[in-house]
């Protein structure tokens, strides 16, 4: 389980560098940093401090909250720039149509229609 969670970062462009200290009486600080990579999108590096044996038992879980959370945000972060790119074409458009909308003004002239939010 453990490495299908880094495996769903790996296809995402994240790099995880794990380093693993002692931490004294008989625990470990395990130190998660990911690197954005080609995904572009910058992760927040994570510290976890356990005996051997919580870690046994209870790091494939964590790295898999770790992965479903960040991979979320990197989600929602592209979704808005997303929406903000297109509210930026639409708005480009209005105001493109608005500024070429005309009527005929006396003989054969153009006039300008005003433009009202």
């Amino acid at each position: 389980m453990l490495f299908q969670n880094l495996h769903h970062l790996a296809t995402k462009g994240v790099a995880i560098t794990l380093k693993v200290t002692d931490a004294g009486a008989g625990k470990l600080e395990v130190n998660v940093f990911p690197d954005a990579g080609k995904s572009g999108t910058p992760l927040l590096a994570k510290s976890f401090v356990a005996t051997p044996t919580e870690l046994d038992a209870d790091f494939a879980s964590v790295i898999s909250e770790y992965c479903t959370v960040n991979g979320t945000l990197k989600e929602q972060l592209e979704g808005i720039q997303e929406q903000a790119a297109a509210a930026v074409a639409q708005a480009k458009d209005k105001s493109a149509a608005a500024s070429n909308k005309s009527t005929p003004g006396p003989a054969g002239e153009s006039q300008q229609v005003p433009f009202t939010l």
